[in-house]
């Protein structure tokens, strides 16, 4: 008879922790060398942030010809940002800006997600609730954004609350 190992030392438990070990070892490694999510490590398969096109020249350009003639006037643009960050407290919505929340009405909160590109996941707008934030509020935050043609995939409800 042969002998037939039991229990710890099985070729399938072998395997099993050797296919949880690997994926282990590629998850820290894959971080490491710049594999993954778009870092520029050592083999860099993602996209780098200081990479120019191929025919970009140094120099002057025609764009920067012009704005050297014309006058210097100040230009008061609001852009609205890539993801519009609101958080609500009780009945009312703070705009999040940096380290400031400046409270904002509903129709302008509305115009000013309809304006944001979206960020790098594709959301336009970035909830978040305080500990005193009223489900009627949120209630008519919903149907704002429904009647404003704001998709759902576009709106991002952070799962927890957040102190003020």
């Amino acid at each position: 008879m042969a002998y037939r190992p039991s229990g710890l030392f099985r070729t399938r438990n072998i395997l099993a922790g050797a296919l949880i070990a690997g994926i282990f070892l590629g998850a820290y490694l894959g971080d490491k060398l710049g594999f993954g999510t778009g870092g520029a490590g050592i083999f860099g398969l993602g996209k780098s942030g200081d990479s120019a096109p191929a025919d970009s020249k140094p120099g002057k350009t025609q764009d920067d010809a012009t704005t050297e003639n014309a006058p210097a006037v100040p230009v008061l643009e609001a852009t609205a940002p890539k993801a519009v960050r609101v958080m609500i407290d009780d009945r009312q919505y703070l705009l999040r800006e940096g380290n400031q929340d400046t409270p904002i009405t509903l129709p302008k909160l509305i115009s000013l997600i309809k304006q944001a590109p979206g960020d790098d996941d594709g959301f336009r707008v970035r909830i978040y609730q305080s500990m005193n934030a009223r489900v009627s509020a949120e209630e008519q935050l919903k149907d704002a954004l429904t009647e404003a043609h704001i998709s759902d995939t576009a709106v991002f409800w952070v799962p927890s609350t957040v102190s003020k």
